[in-house]
């Protein structure tokens, strides 16, 4: 009878521990959410400062060519927008800015030829990847400069014209807000060549290239 009775026990002590392991809930691990990468796209406006360095490459009629410097400071505002696919960012920028870049020849041919850039701007398309809030880019567009052309000694003339062209760059931007960006850019321009005709001159053509550094800031609507 014992025998029986003990047996019947641990059938019952069994079948209680197999309920109880069945009723143990195993709850899922939760798992740390993944923060959203930073999206490029949208409009944004901003102010840049920068220098410059100008090549001016001068042929006169007579034959005679020389080539000086034209170096000084860029300060201006640009404007555009991005669209991100993926982790490639597509744009369009505008900028124009104050240029104080001047040089001259130092009187060489017996007259002194000087060049003064008032203004700069272009038209952009940036193509770039962007590592989360950090952009990596290219440019590259047409370019647009005022410039005076001033001949000093002899027969004194100040010829004003604005030169059409192009410009390539690179630069990376960063985004340390979700609205306010900064970078630093790069661009190589080649303003074309124009036709000088000074009265009292020999007449003779300015071929200008020009390299840039740019520091920016820039808010995202």
């Amino acid at each position: 009878m014992k025998k029986l009775f003990l047996a019947a026990a641990l059938s019952a002590l069994t079948f209680s521990a197999a309920q109880a392991a069945d009723a143990v809930v195993y709850e899922p691990v939760s798992e740390a959410p993944i923060a959203a990468s930073f999206d490029w796209t949208g409009a944004y406006i901003g102010a840049h400062v920068g220098y410059g360095w100008a090549d001016v490459d001068r042929l006169a009629i007579t034959g005679i060519a020389n080539s000086y410097d034209a170096n000084g400071f860029l300060a201006g505002v640009h404007i555009g927008y991005n669209h991100q696919i993926d982790q490639f960012v597509v744009g369009i920028e505008g900028d124009i800015e104050w240029a104080d870049l001047d040089g001259d020849d130092n009187g060489f041919g017996g007259t002194v030829d000087e060049t003064d850039f008032n203004w700069t701007g272009s038209v952009r398309a940036r193509l770039g990847y962007a590592f989360d809030r950090l952009l990596v880019y290219g440019t590259g567009g047409i370019a647009f400069a005022s410039i005076d052309q001033n001949n000093i000694g002899g027969v004194p003339e100040s010829i004003k014209k604005t030169y059409t062209g192009w410009t390539v760059g690179a630069g990376a931007e960063y985004a340390f807000t979700d609205n306010l960006t900064t970078r630093i850019e790069y661009r190589y321009s080649d303003f074309g060549t124009k036709y000088f005709a000074p009265a009292g001159l020999n007449s003779f053509e300015n071929d200008i290239t020009s390299h840039s550094v740019r520091l920016g800031i820039s808010y995202r609507f």
